[in-house]
């Protein structure tokens, strides 16, 4: 059963990642479709934004519906989905879905100094994750950057819970870097007060992703980093508290690392 589970997490993060071989259909669908997209909003429009850059622009009465029911209010950052009825034309910016689920993954992103009244890396509600999680079968990083913007980095959270009271922020210490530096440390914190090891949030992602998914802006990250460094960074890592038996903060601390390639835009 276990094996079972887990291979059903590489599915759907495979199927998250690759949204747009759904949406790259020619002709319309009626069936329920999902996964991470970009939210994006002109003149008071909402739309959604695939990672290989293809838009859809949900009817305004789905949107209302979603905005009611799912709270929805974002207007930027990364959001998970579910539509039916695709309507796709041969031009990319005139594609129209019907929203039935939309929820933000957006969590903090935070720049500070380390101790600051706002470095949530020294709260004491900290606890631990499971794992963070391969999002992509072809590899095996443990977060990515969305799209090719490289603005928004994105990780799969496994850990345990019994209540929703759980938190996300991703810290940036711009004072630490050094000139010349090549490599931006990120400091990603989970809160909660729940302590009780009862479920795992990647057992529920089919049912409730924004407990897994979550995702951070880190362009004023990269920003202050070219700043301070003279050039932006080339790797990216993620420091964060890995448990996979328990919900006590191990002593030590995990370290993941991916490349990171200057946007030109």
């Amino acid at each position: 059963m276990k094996r079972i589970k887990i291979w059903s997490l590489v599915l759907l993060s495979t199927l998250v990642l690759g949204l747009t071989s759904c949406l790259n259909s020619s002709s319309d669908s009626n069936g329920t479709q999902m996964g991470i997209v970009k939210v994006e909003t002109y003149l008071g429009n909402t739309s959604f934004k695939t990672n290989k850059g293809i838009s859809y622009s949900p009817t305004p009465t789905s949107l209302a519906a979603v905005q009611s029911k799912n709270k929805f209010n974002a207007t930027s950052g990364l959001a998970f989905i579910a539509y039916t009825e695709v309507t796709t034309q041969a031009s990319s910016d005139k594609n129209t879905i019907e929203l039935s689920y939309a929820v933000s993954l957006d969590g903090k992103s935070i720049s500070t100094t380390r101790g600051a009244v706002n470095d949530s890396i020294q709260k004491v509600t900290q606890s631990p994750l499971i794992s963070l999680d391969q999002l992509s079968a072809s590899s095996e990083d443990k977060f990515t950057l969305y799209d090719s913007s490289n603005e928004n980095l994105l990780i799969g959270a496994n850990y345990y819970f019994s209540t929703p009271n759980h938190y996300f922020s991703l810290v940036f210490y711009p004072d630490e870097v050094t000139a010349g530096a090549t490599t931006m440390d990120v400091y990603l914190s989970h809160h909660t007060s729940d302590k009780n090891a009862t479920f795992t949030s990647a057992y529920y992602v089919g049912t409730y992703p924004s407990l897994y998914y979550h995702s951070f802006n880190i362009l004023d990250m990269v920003s202050l980093f070219t700043g301070k460094a003279g050039n932006a960074p080339t790797k990216i890592a993620l420091h964060t508290n890995i448990n996979e038996t328990g919900t006590t903060l191990p002593t030590t601390g995990t370290t993941y690392t991916i490349n990171y390639t200057k946007t030109t835009n």
